[in-house]
């Protein structure tokens, strides 16, 4: 397990981001490691971004974001896309048990994706099952944009970003957005103007090059 005092993001260059967690075992839910673990990632989840330039929330957060690949994850039950007030939940081994067919598009930016956000399919509504940070079963219904924050932070535990799942005859929907401009993305991400190539996206996330896929994105 990693410390717990020195908790924070990876580069989204990591390539551990690339590979799947392990499922917590039932008696380590109450150890001073996962609940350690549990702890500072909701600490590290609450509030904004880190910059005065970043106006994210943090909606969602995946344990391999921070470097301990298990499978946990946090998501904020009360978001729907305006920066309000926060409603953190602990899931721990979550499992989606049902997804509506119906899917719907929608804007998805990622701390361990940089500045590279997307309009990305995902199903409308889920039933996502889980423990909770006691070890007792949840089941929760979530729909719209708490939907997408589930499938979004328990992809990150199978290895999976949210510009593996948009479709290469896509490349509309992959999109490059400098911090100073995500207040405008907000409203204007269906028809963004400056795309990030596929490859810029595999470049950062096979090759660790992320200094390249930022050098190409300026040209652009």
């Amino acid at each position: 397990m990693v410390s717990t005092e020195e908790l924070d993001l990876i580069p989204p260059t990591d390539p551990s981001l690339n590979q799947p967690a392990e499922e917590v075992k039932a008696d380590e839910i109450a150890s001073p490691d996962v609940q350690g673990l549990i702890g500072r990632m909701v600490a590290l989840a609450m509030g904004k971004g880190y910059s005065k330039q970043d106006s994210r929330q943090m909606v969602g957060l995946a344990a391999p974001q921070i470097g301990c690949r298990k499978r946990i994850i946090i998501v904020d039950v009360a978001a729907d896309g305006s920066l309000k007030v926060q409603s953190l939940r602990v899931f721990i081994n979550p499992r989606i048990t049902r997804r509506t067919s119906k899917t719907v598009p929608g804007r998805e930016g990622c701390w361990s994706c940089g500045n590279i956000c997307g309009n990305v399919e995902r199903a409308q509504s889920i039933t996502l099952e889980a423990l909770d940070h006691n070890g007792k079963p949840i089941k929760l219904e979530l729909t719209d944009f708490t939907a997408r924050i589930a499938q979004h932070e328990i992809d990150h535990l199978d290895g999976i970003r949210f510009p593996d799942r948009i479709p290469e005859g896509h490349p509309e929907k992959l999109h490059w957005v400098k911090p100073k401009e995500f207040e405008a993305y907000r409203e204007q991400w269906r028809t963004w103007p400056h795309l990030c190539s596929r490859q810029q996206w595999l470049d950062m996330k096979s090759n660790g090059l992320l200094d390249k896929a930022v050098d190409i994105a300026i040209k652009d």
